[in-house]
């Protein structure tokens, strides 16, 4: 089994669930049910023995778990053989700038009647969803819903290329274990690259409510994130063995 010194997974909830469980006080009801909560990046850190870390929010949109990445490059670099974890959002998520300092946030929603200075948040981890939602002026929310129904996951497909770029660059600087995952699947056809992992169909089976009833969430499973730690294992080991034919026939 190939050693790594540290695991570093970067997304949103989906990565950090620990963060998002406990701050939604689901972590008190874990305790009660007497369930061991584990996120993938733990079961990564336990598997090939050694630190463990996330990195990114709930709610960040893509755009913003890349920029993660990029400043966390000349961490990685200066590790000694790190394991980095990229998994991609919701493609459909798109960010909108609604003036200086302000954006508007699809988690904070909740109604359309609200006042806009009540919805419209001073994070920058706003985006604009698909379902329309976070839009007061009619045409406008009509312009954003088409657009985004229309060409929003083509426009965000392109930061997989810019995770790729990352990844060939990282490589040439002798930090080549930097792979991606996509926790939900986009709707267009995945690329190929030997840093991404292909898609899991029941990746996030089952959810939390489904193991635990009484937490009203649909976030990942201890159980989800065994099938999700197993997929990445897999896949780098396969993608281990292909390197090493591969060097044995060059030689």
């Amino acid at each position: 089994m190939k050693k790594y010194s540290n695991v570093i997974c970067v997304g949103d909830s989906y990565t950090n669930e620990l963060d998002f469980y406990k701050s939604e006080g689901h972590w008190e009801t874990f305790k009660e049910a007497g369930y061991e909560y584990k996120s993938y990046p733990q079961m990564l850190g336990e598997y090939y023995n050694c630190k463990w870390e996330t990195f990114g929010e709930p709610g960040m949109p893509m755009i913003w778990t890349l920029q993660t990445l990029i400043d966390k490059i000349p961490y990685i670099l200066s590790l000694e053989n790190p394991l980095v974890i990229y998994q991609y959002g919701f493609f459909t998520n798109l960010i909108l700038h609604v003036e200086e300092e302000n954006w508007v946030n699809w988690k904070s929603l909740v109604s359309e009647n609200l006042p806009k200075q009540q919805f419209q948040t001073t994070t920058k981890f706003g985006v604009i969803s698909r379902n329309g939602e976070g839009m007061t002026d009619i045409e406008d929310k009509l312009l954003l819903l088409d657009y985004t129904k229309r060409f929003c996951e083509q426009t965000n497909y392109w930061i997989i290329q810019y995770f790729c770029t990352i990844a060939d660059i990282l490589t040439k600087l002798g930090k080549p274990n930097i792979y991606s995952m996509f926790v939900p699947k986009p709707d267009f056809k995945l690329p190929k690259h030997k840093n991404i992992i292909p898609y899991l169909e029941d990746c996030t089976t089952p959810l939390i409510n489904e193991v635990l009833p009484q937490v009203n969430d649909t976030h990942k499973s201890t159980e989800a994130n065994q099938k999700i730690t197993d997929n990445i294992i897999k896949y780098m080991s396969k993608n281990l063995e292909m390197s090493k034919i591969f060097r044995i026939f060059t030689m």
